[in-house]
């Protein structure tokens, strides 16, 4: 068995796995491409890495340990409260493998509400964002 690895600029790679690094945040897809010994075709399959943040250069919301997302493990509703002189902007509901599943924005509050009842049950990121783009992540149990 052999691959062939496409990267999101087009280069390529012919190794069984691939290391890669990203010093800037976002969305990045990968194609693999898997050849028997006689180098007929088997399969294809996709892959999406989400970066999120990027080593020390990832800004987080200056709380002071004063945010919270409550309940944990939650059922169908999660609560924000980012204690004083903070804003949640936006926020993302990511799942175990980065999809994000849930998101809003343009809040411009202190405290709310997120409606997590469209999750199934398992492990989520939630990340909130202030207006300078720094931001805050939890992980929460949906039961």
């Amino acid at each position: 068995m052999h691959y062939l690895w496409i990267y999101p600029n087009s280069s390529t790679a012919t190794t069984q796995t691939i290391t890669v690094s990203y010093n800037t945040p976002g969305t990045y897809n990968f194609m693999s491409v898997a050849y028997d010994n006689c180098d007929q075709f088997t399969d294809t399959t996709t892959y999406q890495l989400i970066v999120n943040e990027c080593g020390s250069n990832g800004r987080k919301i200056n709380t002071a340990g004063t945010a919270k997302l409550y309940p944990n493990p939650f059922s169908d509703v999660i609560y924000y409260d980012m204690g004083a002189d903070n804003l949640v902007v936006n926020y993302s509901v990511s799942d175990v493998t980065g999809r994000i599943v849930c998101a809003g924005k343009n809040l411009n509050n202190q405290t709310g509400m997120i409606n997590a009842s469209g999750l199934l049950h398992g492990f989520y990121i939630v990340r909130l964002f202030d207006k300078n783009g720094a931001s805050e992540s939890f992980k929460l149990l949906k039961e």
